[in-house]
């Protein structure tokens, strides 16, 4: 998560720098649904609330469409639910994304 963090506020220049209020991805301020996390448990909710954001990872690499402060937060959001979730089989699809990302 580490070696992620640097490369997120490194991103070169020429993707467009977004302001926290008027972020695509809004990372900064993350919370899933209730509803969402019944339906899907909550490291499902957030792998499909990654997708939502990101777009699917089975179309290619994920291609950022902004930089900053929102998007270099999903870290945050990653390491929190590895580590609360961390003896669930299931973080597999979160060590994923850290590794797509």
């Amino acid at each position: 998560l580490q070696l992620l963090s640097l490369y997120l506020q490194n991103l070169p220049e020429t993707i467009p720098y977004a302001d926290p209020s008027i972020t695509q991805y809004g990372f900064d301020f993350f919370a899933l649904d209730d509803e969402k996390i019944e339906d899907y448990g909550p490291i499902g909710a957030l792998n499909r609330e990654l997708e939502v954001r990101m777009g699917q990872r089975d179309k290619g690499p994920i291609s950022f469409k902004e930089r900053g402060p929102s998007l270099n937060a999903v870290t945050n959001v990653l390491g929190g639910y590895l580590d609360q979730y961390h003896e669930s089989p299931e973080t597999v699809l979160l060590v994923k994304w850290v590794d797509d990302l």
